[in-house]
């Protein structure tokens, strides 16, 4: 779905942040994020259709309660909980920090409510999606337009980035099954 040289710059440059994660956590007695092997994900079929035709690259789902329970780790949360008072890790941790809460999904099972069609796509990368303009403008770099009028109407209403909605996103990879035509 992503040219395969950003695909590679795009992997190595997250292997490099777990790396960094692994160590900060092992000096700092924290967990690592454990993984979804497989998140199931109510969907239209028109944006399923958009996955198949290669024109919809990204997932995006709101940061609301019902996705925060179900793609957050407890253990990562408890020990933030546990070390609330401790500025040194507390500065650490946080979705750009050595400890992020959110689970990576490996692959998303995505189907309608009465089963009749199905999608299993490989997952990429899991990361939060915030509306702005360098978030766009990354996304762009891997040939991701998928939130471009979204934040351009953003930008244009001078909505201030604080202000607006905060997504999960789900960075497709390649489809694994499916039985939609």
């Amino acid at each position: 779905m992503i040219d395969s040289d950003l695909k590679d710059k795009y992997i190595q440059a997250i292997k490099e942040v777990e790396g960094f994660r692994k160590e900060w956590c092992d000096a700092h007695g924290a967990p690592m994020p454990r993984r979804i092997d497989c998140l199931d994900l109510i969907m239209k079929k028109e944006f399923a259709l958009q996955i198949l035709d290669g024109t919809k690259k990204i997932e995006i789902r709101d940061a609301s309660n019902h996705y925060c329970r179900r793609l957050y780790d407890s253990n990562i949360t408890r020990f933030i909980d546990l070390h609330q008072n401790d500025d040194e890790i507390m500065d650490e941790c946080g979705p750009y920090g050595y400890l992020d809460e959110l689970m990576q999904v490996d692959r998303i099972h995505f189907h309608n409510y009465s089963n009749s069609w199905f999608l299993d796509v490989k997952v990429l990368h899991t990361d939060y999606l915030y509306m702005n303009k360098d978030v766009k403008d990354q996304l762009n770099t891997l040939g991701i337009h998928d939130v471009d009028d979204a934040i351009d109407e953003f930008e244009k209403k001078g909505i201030k980035p604080e202000e607006r909605p905060v997504f999960f996103q789900f960075v497709l990879d390649e489809i694994i099954d499916t039985n939609l035509k």
